[in-house]
């Protein structure tokens, strides 16, 4: 069960990650920017507030129990 709700909370967390750069995209006249000198889009969509933390980039599966 615990496997099962990990895998669900990675889902849910690739889906936020899809709207907010859906959400970017439309502020932006359908463009996503650049990665300019190492720059993450993580860190991008943090800072133009368009996810709350970076967190969601991470899936709790990645780690063990």
């Amino acid at each position: 069960a615990r496997e099962r709700a990990k895998m669900t909370h990675c889902i849910n967390n690739l889906k936020q990650i899809g709207t907010a750069f859906q959400m970017y995209a439309q502020d932006y006249d359908g463009t996503i920017t650049k990665m300019l000198n190492g720059t993450k889009y993580s860190k991008i969509l943090a800072d133009t507030k368009y996810i709350s933390s970076n967190r969601i980039f991470f899936c709790p599966a990645m780690w063990p129990s």
